[in-house]
């Protein structure tokens, strides 16, 4: 499409026909434009938002259960292909 922009514009008959399946569909049709805050830090120097088709998403990432359509990355993305630690927050925390 050329730019997330436009993705998020071509609509659920694209979406499909790109791959995608009914709950990463549905998540799209949810999507609105970056408040300011997200945007400011977008545009910072070493910041990068990396969607699932980009060729720096991490492949370890890729092949885990249920991974996101995207990852906000702070620094040199090219570092994401060396061995690394991951501390990594829960999308659904529980009490207890």
């Amino acid at each position: 499409c050329g730019s997330a922009r436009a993705a998020l514009r071509a609509g659920a008959s694209a979406w499909r026909e790109a791959g995608l399946q009914a709950p990463a569909i549905a998540l799209l049709r949810e999507a609105r434009e970056p408040d300011a805050a997200t945007r400011a830090w977008l545009e910072a120097p070493g910041h990068a938002l990396l969607g699932w088709l980009d060729s720096d998403y991490p492949p370890a990432l890729r092949d885990a259960p249920s991974p996101p359509l995207g990852v906000f990355v702070e620094g040199d993305v090219a570092l994401l292909w060396r061995p690394a630690v991951a501390i990594v927050g829960s999308r659904a925390p529980t009490a207890g």
